[in-house]
């Protein structure tokens, strides 16, 4: 529906600008990680904090729709709709800085970049992350757990 279509991007417009503006206001603030948020970054701490697990399966649950994206508008649409969940659910997507010792909201242009990402990972075969093990915990899983899994924390 090309009025829904509307809708929803003038929310994700309107979702962006408050986004930047949290981001200007905390950018130079040192961060405490929650546990909705997604930490950009490599490593077994970021691998294994419960945000980028949730990450993690959003991507698998949403990786057919990428896969038959004919343009890439509707990979970008895809990935705002990610983002937004992570944001609905309280988290944010923050970046380690070296020099204040300390994290930062890397803001819209870290998830865009992490969320992307994930994507391009989870199709990489020696990339796999668990994404075969998440794929089969899915095929094996009931509604009412992929439900629990799709909604914010």
């Amino acid at each position: 529906n090309p009025s829904n279509n509307h809708h929803n991007v003038t929310h994700l417009s309107t979702l962006a600008f408050q986004f930047k503006t949290i981001q200007k206001k905390t950018q130079t603030m040192k961060l405490t990680p929650t546990p909705n948020d997604v930490l950009c970054g490599r490593g077994p701490k970021s691998f294994k904090h419960p945000g980028n697990q949730r990450l993690r399966t959003l991507i698998v649950l949403s990786l057919e729709r990428y896969d038959r994206c004919e343009s890439r508008k509707q990979k970008t649409l895809l990935i705002r709709e990610i983002i937004q969940s992570i944001l609905k659910g309280g988290g944010r997507f923050l970046k380690f800085d070296k020099t204040n010792d300390g994290w930062f909201d890397g803001g819209m242009q870290a998830a865009r970049s992490r969320v992307g990402f994930a994507f391009r990972d989870a199709r990489t075969p020696d990339k796999v992350k668990c994404i075969g093990k998440l794929k089969e915990y899915f095929y094996n899983a009931s509604l009412d757990e992929i439900k629990l899994a799709q909604s914010p924390f």
